[in-house]
C-alpha cells in the first residue's frame, strides 16, 4: 500500500437540509442549474461543513483559488482521515504536521528510532501505516541506566536488502551492549495454511525467506539470543474497520513501553538479561 490518498468520498446525508432537498428535486426534475448543481455537489460531500461545502461548490464552478484549493484538500485529507483512522490514529497524524518532536512517523521505505531517558517527562511515540504487504520490523532496547531505544522499519517486500541495511545502520553500538534486547515483531504479509494433522487454517508468513533474513539481520547484530515475535498478517481489508496497516509503538520513560497493531498488542521491555 501506498501513502495516505485522497479518494472520492461517498454522499453522506448528514442532518435534514431543506435547500438539498429542494436542489435534489430539481435535480430530478432536470431542471436545476449548473450553478445549483455545484452548490448540490457541496451540500452532498459536506453535510455538516458549511465551509467544505461552499468550497467544494466553487470548486465545481472553477471559481475556487488556490488558497482555497488547499484548504479544500485539507478538508478531504481530514475527512479519509475520519473514515480510515481511530481517533487516536488522527491524533498522531495531527501531531506529526504540527512538528512534535515526541510523534515520529515512519513512511514507507523508510526506518527511524526514538530514544528516551529515565528524567524525561514526555513518552516518545514511532508509528507507521499503510502496512498492506509490506514488512515492519520492531527492535526495542533498553540500557543498564533505563535509557529506552526504539527502532521501527515498513518497507515493501521489493526492498528487503535495503531494509537489512537500513536496520544495521539503526542499530548503535550502545545498543548492542544492552541487557534488554526485543524483536518483539517482524509484521510480514500472511497467508491461511491448513494444518495437515488437525484441519485447522493457520496464518502463517507468506516470504518465510524474506521474513528470515530480517531476523538473522537484527540476530547478528544484537545476538542469537534476541527475542523474535512473528506476526503475520492479511492483505485482505475488512470493510469498516479503522486502522488497518496501523502499527503503534509508545515509549514511555518509566512505565511499560507497548506497542499495537489493528489485530494486536503487546508489552515491550521483557526480554531476557544479556549471558
Amino acid at each position: 500500500m501506498t501513502a495516505e490518498e485522497i479518494k472520492p468520498f461517498e454522499f453522506e446525508k448528514g442532518l435534514e437540509d431543506p435547500r438539498r432537498t429542494e436542489l435534489e428535486e430539481k435535480e430530478k426534475k432536470k431542471t436545476i442549474t449548473p450553478e445549483e448543481q455545484a452548490e448540490l455537489f457541496g451540500l452532498r460531500l459536506f453535510p455538516d461543513d458549511p465551509r467544505g461545502a461552499d468550497l467544494r461548490k466553487k470548486e465545481a464552478l472553477e471559481t475556487i483559488t488556490p488558497e482555497e484549493q488547499e484548504e479544500l484538500r485539507r478538508l478531504y485529507q481530514l475527512k479519509t482521515r475520519k473514515k480510515k483512522f481511530t481517533p487516536e490514529v488522527q491524533e498522531l497524524w495531527e501531531k506529526v504536521e504540527q512538528g512534535d518532536p515526541n510523534v515520529i512517523r515512519v513512511d514507507m521505505n523508510q526506518g527511524q528510532s526514538c530514544e528516551i531517558e529515565p528524567h524525561d517527562t514526555a513518552e516518545k511515540v514511532i508509528w507507521t501505516s499503510a502496512l498492506g504487504g509490506c514488512f515492519g520490523t520492531l527492535v526495542f532496547i533498553e540500557s543498564k541506566a533505563g535509557k529506552r531505544s526504539a527502532i521501527l522499519t515498513h518497507y515493501d517486500p521489493l526492498h528487503i536488502q535495503v531494509n537489512a541495511l537500513k536496520l544495521k545502520q539503526l542499530i548503535t553500538p550502545e545498543m548492542q551492549d544492552a541487557p534488554i534486547k526485543q524483536t518483539i515483531v517482524v509484521m510480514a504479509a500472511g497467508e491461511y495454511i491448513q494444518d495437515l494433522k488437525t484441519g485447522e487454517l493457520k496464518m502463517t508468513v507468506k516470504d518465510q525467506k524474506k521474513t528470515d533474513l530480517l531476523i538473522s539481520t537484527v540476530r547478528e547484530t544484537l545476538g542469537e539470543n534476541i527475542e523474535v515475535t512473528l506476526e503475520p498478517y492479511s492483505e485482505k481489508l475488512v470493510k469498516g474497520r479503522k486502522d488497518q496497516g496501523v502499527m503503534i509503538v509508545r515509549v514511555p520513560p518509566k512505565t511499560q513501553a507497548t506497542y499495537r497493531t489493528w489485530f494486536s498488542s503487546g508489552i515491550l521491555g521483557k526480554g531476557e538479561e544479556k549471558k
